[in-house]
């Protein structure tokens, strides 16, 4: 018994040596509609065609509505997490930095596409046309309680807007 243990011992060494020197290989790697680490939503259908038929009926009937206002640009979380590992020291830690790295990526993504639409929300909401308005940074969107012109133009201006920062 003890001999045969001795047999396997060196070929199981080996092996084991080998499974920690090779690196693991992603299964899936593709790069399709990604910008470094941010997803570009594709802009084809005209603004009016992106809103939901029943948030437009909303728009026609009511004084104020509330609507959800996605940006079309949002960040590659999983890339940016794969980037800030390859330099991450291992373990806690390692994932502590991963995690920081993608938080500040959501944060900073969010700022620079939604500053002039905040500050146009600011502007409406001293006329009165906005009861409330939030962002939120890690899915890269605004809440927006107002009339539903503004609520509308809301919409339109965060498709506009450009997505070619860096």
């Amino acid at each position: 018994m003890i001999t045969s243990y001795n047999k396997l011992r060196r070929p199981l060494s080996l092996l084991l040596v080998l499974a920690l020197l090779v690196p693991a290989v992603p299964v899936s790697g593709t790069n399709e509609g990604q910008d470094g680490g941010y997803i570009l939503y594709e802009q084809a259908p005209a603004p009016a065609d992106k809103i939901d038929p029943a948030v437009r009926e909303a728009l026609a009937r009511e004084d104020c509505v509330e609507v959800l206002v996605k940006m079309t640009r949002q960040v590659n979380t999983a890339g940016v997490a794969r980037d800030a590992g390859r330099n991450a020291p291992s373990g806690y830690r390692g994932r502590l930095a991963v995690r920081i790295a993608v938080v500040e990526e959501l944060r900073t993504n969010a700022a620079a596409g939604q500053e002039s639409i905040l500050q146009y929300l600011e502007q409406e909401q001293g006329k009165g046309n906005v009861l409330e308005f939030q962002g939120y940074y890690i899915v890269n969107m605004l809440f927006v309680k107002a009339a539903p012109v503004v609520a509308e133009l809301t919409h339109e201006i965060a498709l506009e807007l450009p997505v070619a920062w860096s």
